[in-house]
């Protein structure tokens, strides 16, 4: 489920719609968590409907779903799945199945990711995300280059949640980082 505090509209005529921030969100606040709704197969199933469809069908699938690191394959019931990609993200997925909020979001900001490490290898791409550290080319591999800049990022993040209100603390509550466990380093 993607926080509540967040609205639907065209981000611009390059990258179509996005997610914004109807009011600021702090910081270590959880912007999506995975939710009963939320549809997930395994690779397997995913390679099995991919080989089904055609062209056009298979550009929906490579949109509407996305991979996460552990193989499995997500499609979203609600608009998560037009947060757009930029280098220079504001939030992050802290596990499979929750992301946070990487910095202070003002209201009216893009809520964003970076899709290296979410991508199949076929779905690389030209970035134009505009920011100053802008890789030009999304890779999904491009995680790997720095494992020690992400991982210091999200425990920075997460070392907040605490702190601020969650809209989405039944959720997170359920989830793989729930009351009784622990985000590790």
């Amino acid at each position: 489920m993607l926080h509540p505090h967040t609205t639907l509209r065209l981000a611009s005529p390059a990258k179509g719609l996005g997610i914004f921030a109807t009011q600021p969100i702090p910081k270590g606040t959880v912007t999506w968590v995975l939710d009963p709704l939320d549809q997930v197969i395994t690779a397997e199933q995913a390679a099995r409907v991919r080989a089904g469809l055609s062209t056009a069908l298979l550009a929906a699938f490579d949109h509407d779903y996305y991979r996460l690191r552990d193989g499995r394959y997500i499609l979203t019931h609600d608009n998560t799945r037009f947060m757009n990609h930029d280098c220079a993200p504001n939030c992050v997925h802290a596990a499979a199945d929750v992301e946070i909020a990487l910095r202070d979001i003002a209201a009216g900001e893009e809520l964003t990711n970076d899709y290296a490490g979410l991508l199949d290898a076929h779905e690389a791409f030209a970035c134009a995300c505009g920011a100053p550290c802008c890789r030009r080319w999304i890779r999904p591999d491009d995680v790997q280059a720095r494992p020690e800049h992400w991982r210091d990022a999200v425990l920075s993040a997460w070392s907040r949640h605490l702190q601020v209100e969650q809209p989405l603390g039944e959720l997170l509550a359920q989830s793989s980082l729930g009351p009784r466990r622990r985000l590790r380093a």
